[in-house]
Order: structure tokens, then sequence, then C-alpha cells
């Protein structure tokens, strides 16, 4: 009798039930919201820098839509989700070129950009789903891929087929002179970036035989340069300024070449030109893409670590990823 008389003394201890804040509640859909804004935001960017002719820092931060584009294959859970975003990807890079979307070349391109990230998107998630252990470069693969090919594709025909740039001597210079600029330093003769004048001499210099007198040097090298000078105005079908760079007269002697082709032979320079970058960057595809998925892998691990994206273990030992 003292026993349940004890028993019923006892006070019964209720479970304190905290409430959840409005922050916690919401922070699975800010973070959704921050990992489809940045991929978007850097997607307009770059389009814009593309547009406005910073060709260069367009393609760096394009890189850097890609780094954000595969993080959002790994941390967006729905399928159905990920796919819109992906659309919402590709369409963020059109808006600065509507114009250009009269060409059917550059539609092709848009449509095959679309596809691709479709494609990288999916197969990313489906890579996920499909691994017991999660093997972030293997996987992260699929996304890089997709995202670099369907850029390269766009953005090239854009710049070809797309009336926003034409084969002007200053836009063939910007293609050059980056090239050119690293030229002299494997071989100090070739500086392209001094007038043609000091070029050609310095040319001629170099292969005077050693033992050619002092006095006659400079006539040499005077003569010689002028009968070179001649044959290449004989070919361009124009004079050569000596003053202007090496790189400036190619300019100006490969635009004249173009602008006197054939509508015709300029679609089909224009293809193979896009077929070659596409070429350029799957041929460094092994250096570009190791370096991309470094700096995505950091990036993820730093998401991870101050809990924007959790890793999560399901009972089949199952790696999983979500952002709560």
């Amino acid at each position: 009798m003292s026993e349940e008389v004890n028993l019923l003394n006892k006070q019964v201890s209720v479970p304190t039930v905290h409430p959840v804040s409005a922050i916690k509640e919401w922070a699975p859909a800010i973070k959704t919201f921050f990992t489809a804004a940045f991929p978007i935001g850097l997607a307009l960017w770059s389009g814009y820098l593309f547009y406005h002719g910073a060709v260069a820092y367009s393609l760096l931060v394009a890189l850097g839509f890609v780094i954000f584009f595969t993080l959002q294959s790994f941390l967006i859970s729905s399928v159905s989700l990920l796919s819109l975003l992906a659309l919402a990807d590709a369409v963020s890079f059109a808006p600065f070129f509507y114009q250009s979307f009269s060409s059917k070349y550059v539609l092709g391109a848009f449509a095959i950009l679309i596809v691709l990230l479709l494609f990288g998107a999916r197969s990313t998630k489906s890579a996920i789903k499909a691994s017991v252990k999660i093997v972030f470069s293997r996987i992260a693969s699929h996304s890089i891929d997709a995202a670099v090919i369907g850029l390269t594709i766009f953005l090239s025909t854009v710049y070809f087929f797309g009336g926003t740039y034409r084969f002007t001597p200053q836009s063939i210079t910007g293609f050059v002179a980056p090239v050119a600029s690293s030229v002299k330093y494997y071989d100090p003769n070739l500086d392209l970036t001094t007038s043609t004048q000091n070029f050609l001499s310095a040319m001629v210099k170099s292969r005077l035989p050693s033992n050619t007198p002092i006095p006659e040097r400079s006539s040499i090298i005077q003569q010689v340069v002028s009968q070179v000078n001649s044959q290449l105005e004989s070919y361009a079908g124009s004079n050569i300024d000596l003053s202007k760079t090496p790189v400036q007269n190619i300019s100006i002697v490969l635009a004249n070449k173009i602008s006197s082709l054939s509508s015709k032979t300029k679609i089909a320079l224009n293809a193979i030109l896009v077929i070659a970058i596409l070429l350029s960057v799957k041929g460094v595809s092994f250096i570009l893409y190791p370096i991309i998925s470094v700096f995505t892998f950091i990036l993820f691990q730093l998401l991870i670590a101050v809990n924007f994206a959790f890793m999560r273990y399901t009972q089949t030992s199952k790696e999983s990823i979500s952002l709560e």
C-alpha cells in the first residue's frame, strides 16, 4: 500500500516542447533559393560581359557558372526542380543575345545548350542516387562536361554567327593578341608586340651570318625588310603599315580576306571555327576538368563545414546530401 501511495505522489514530468523558429523552418527554402540564384546570376553576368566584348572576363565568369551549376546538381534533391533550374540557367545566357536568335545557327546552338544542361544535371543526380558512396570527381564530371561543351558551342556560335561580332581587325586582334604577347617568352626574336619594322629587322638580323661586316648589316637588313614587305603587300592586296604591330597588320589582312569571301564560304568558315574551338576545349579537358572539379569540391566542403549542406547516411549506409 505504501508503494502505491509513493507512486501516486510522484510528479510526472512532461516533456518541454520548444517552438521551431521561423528562420529554421524556412532555412531549406532559403538555401534552395541561393543554390538556384548563383548559377543564374553568373549566367547573366557572363552573357553581359560577352555581349559588351569582354570575352576573356566572360569566359572566366562562365567557368564560375560551371562550378555553381555542378554544385546545384548535388544540392537540389528534387529532379523536377533541378530540371527546371537547368532550363532557367540556359535561358539566363540568352537575354543579351535576343537579336542573334534571328540566326538559325544560334537558335540551334541554344537548343543544344538547353539539352546538355538538362542532361548534365539529371545524369549527375542519377549518378548520386545510384552510388552507395559519393565519389565527387567522378559524379561531378557529368555536369562539368555537359556545361563546358554546351557553353562552348553556344558562345562560339553567337560570336561567329550572331552578328554581334564581325571579322573586324579589332575582333581578330582580340583573339590573337593574348597568344602573340606570350610568344616572345619562347623566342625573344618573335616579339609580336613591337612594330612590324622592328619585328622584321630582328628576324633578318638573327639570320645574318656572324661574319657579315658591321657596316653592311644595316643596308642588308633594310633591303631584306623592304623585299619582305613588298611580298606581304602583294599577298595581302593592300599596303602594310610598318609602324603597326604584326598582330594589327595580320588582323587587317585577315579581315580583308574574309570580307571578300562569298556568304556560303563565310558560313563554312564560321562552322569550322566553332568546331575548332570545341575540339580545342576538349583537347585541354584533361587539365580543365580536374581544375574545375577541385574548386567545386572545395566549395562543396565549405558549404558542409558551415552547415549549409549536410552529409547524411541512410539505413543502407548510402551517402546523401540535403539542405536541412
